[in-house]
């Protein structure tokens, strides 16, 4: 009978070594991440000889399909995030954020430049999402303050106008026409 494939050993191990044997292929045995080294770490943990190309292997069936999902899932926990704290982001934004922190995660080693830049993008899009509440509020107050005038300036020319028909019925129209302009403006 033929010997199992050392790859095949790998792949058939239980999933607490198979978790271990990611982590020292990911973060490394005492930070080294060489295969040399994990192939060491494995002989000396589970008494199992392997191969470069067994962790090559292993690496391509086992910890990319992992990281991949450890990435999106953080890229998805990113933006639930965001939104939770009421970061509001323009069409297409989130989508660019969320693939922008898939990225950054899905790489071997994160540039912290990167991480840097990446979260002072966040903080814009926060400051921006602020000016654009701070101009609301201040559109909000404008409208008040004009709609509060015109009011008044409508209210003397009432005054002045009571008794005439015609030109009550030509105010009643301005009227209509001046507060539809305040509403859309």
């Amino acid at each position: 009978m033929s010997k199992p494939r050392s790859d095949s050993k790998l792949l058939n191990l239980p999933p607490e070594a198979q978790d271990r044997i990611y982590d020292w292929l990911t973060e490394g045995v005492d930070g080294d991440t060489s295969y040399e080294t994990v192939a060491e770490q494995i002989y000396l943990d589970f008494n199992l000889r392997t191969s470069r190309s067994a962790l090559g292997v292993f690496y391509q069936k086992v910890c990319a399909p992992r990281r991949l999902r450890i990435s999106a899932n953080a890229a998805q926990s990113m933006a639930e995030v965001a939104k939770a704290h009421g970061v509001e982001f323009e069409a297409g934004a989130l989508a660019g954020c969320q693939q922008k922190a898939f990225e950054i995660m899905a790489s071997d080693r994160p540039d912290p430049k990167q991480v840097i830049a990446f979260y002072g993008a966040l903080l814009e899009t926060q400051k921006l999402a602020f000016k654009r509440e701070a101009l609301a509020l201040q559109r909000d107050r404008f409208r008040a303050v004009v709609s509060k005038k015109i009011d008044l300036g409508l209210e003397e020319l009432y005054a002045e106008i009571k008794g005439n028909k015609e030109a009550l019925a030509l105010f009643e129209r301005m009227k209509a026409c001046v507060k539809k302009g305040v509403e859309g403006a």
